[in-house]
């Protein structure tokens, strides 16, 4: 989205990318300028290459600074994740939205109140029941996976401190609280992979250790259904 102002009057406008080298004319002064590739005010360069490239050609108006911008598919997206998140887990016992960032939200950290393990230390597991995970959006979602990473510990063959592995199965189709209780499983131990772990230690306890598994069996789907 490119955010500009009229040269002459200041009055301040926001097109579509797409937009950037139009023509324009100012819905106040009617001031005539080219629609600037960056957000910021038109330059006198931007007026007199107008002229020079344009002549007397009629013109694309500007919108009215009073119409509401049209979204992007990715902004659309993430209002939809915000909806879809808050009617999974506004009341779900076992996970929570514990805060955001952004409007819509590009940044979450979800609390857990599941077992899962801690560590285990010279063979004694040391179980914890509250975690909390942080989820970006970034500037390529949904076409790219959500980069997740836990910020509290957690003993398990597919997380370790900067990373969760979610999987290479990510679609742009997939919800955003899908994933959120694909976290949760693995947390509890009711999903691991331990042929291509992040944690080869984890990995070897779990694989010697099934019996104990899964470490928590609650009901996580049914927030999503």
């Amino acid at each position: 989205m490119i955010s500009f102002n009229c040269p002459k009057c200041n009055a301040a406008y926001e097109l579509e990318d797409e937009y950037a080298g139009a023509n324009a004319e100012c819905e106040g002064c009617r001031e005539k300028f080219l629609v600037p590739s960056n957000s910021g005010s038109v330059t006198t360069a931007e007026i007199s290459r107008l002229e020079i490239d344009f002549g007397d050609d009629e013109p694309v108006p500007a919108p009215s600074k009073h119409e509401k911008p049209k979204l992007s598919p990715r902004m659309r997206r993430l209002q939809m994740d915000e909806s879809s998140m808050r009617a999974c887990f506004s009341n779900f016992p076992y996970i929570n939205i514990h805060q955001t960032e952004g409007d819509p939200p590009e940044r979450y950290v979800i609390s857990y109140i599941i077992r899962g393990i801690e560590k285990v230390h010279k063979g004694k597991v040391i179980f914890r029941g509250f975690h909390q995970a942080e989820i970006k959006l970034t500037s390529t979602y949904p076409r790219t996976a959500p980069v997740c990473r836990m910020l509290t510990p957690v003993f398990h063959p597919n997380i370790e401190p900067s990373v969760i592995c979610i999987g290479d199965h990510w679609t742009a189709a997939e919800k955003l609280c899908n994933l959120v209780v694909r976290i949760g499983e693995l947390i509890a131990y009711q999903s691991h992979n331990i042929k291509s772990p992040l944690d080869g230690e984890a990995a070897m306890w779990t694989d010697m250790n099934m019996h104990l598994l899964p470490t928590d069996d609650c009901d996580l789907l049914s927030s999503v259904y």
